[in-house]
């Protein structure tokens, strides 16, 4: 790269605005030394890569902590709350539920499970109403979002698709 700045001579270089590079150190020291004013700019896929190379990395060392354990780090470095307080959804009261299923529609119970994609990281997600006698799926839905509208939504199916009316 040094012989490029210097067939470009001293006057060519400071005209030189930006330098595209892939971020390997042999191309950064280059234009540091002999285009001071340029603006160096790394390719966006070459980081990426970088990044998820040091992902993998991690990832591959099988380093696993428990949740409580994130919990107890957060709270020391001051960035978590404790879960102590304020109680939400009903102060923790599990809705009715009969002793005994006689029929259907008297208990569903729901899941929401990650689905794999051929890119790392990235899932789908399976949102499932299943009636717990008939063990029926009463409604599913994929989506790319883990959100509470979703599960909203695939509850209005069940309802729907089960022919529910107001009286019910």
């Amino acid at each position: 790269m040094d012989s490029f700045y210097k067939a470009l001579g001293e006057e060519g270089c400071k005209k030189i605005e930006a330098v595209a590079s892939d971020g390997a150190r042999g191309y950064l020291s280059s234009p540091k030394e002999n285009a001071r004013q340029a603006l160096i700019v790394l390719d966006h896929f070459h980081i990426k890569k970088y990044l998820n190379d040091a992902v993998d990395t991690v990832r591959k060392q099988e380093f696993f902590l428990s949740a409580s354990s994130v919990r107890a780090i957060l709270h020391e470095q001051g960035l978590g709350n404790g879960r102590t307080g304020r109680r939400r959804g009903g102060a923790g009261v599990k809705p009715h539920r009969p002793d005994e299923l006689t029929g259907a529609n008297q208990c569903w119970c729901w899941d929401i499970s990650y689905l794999k994609t051929d890119i790392l990281r990235v899932f789908w997600y399976l949102y499932v109403v299943i009636d717990e006698w008939s063990r029926k799926v009463i409604a599913w839905r994929v989506s790319r979002i883990l959100a509470h509208r979703e599960a909203l939504g695939l509850l209005d199916d069940g309802i729907i698709g089960e022919r529910w009316g107001a009286g019910r």
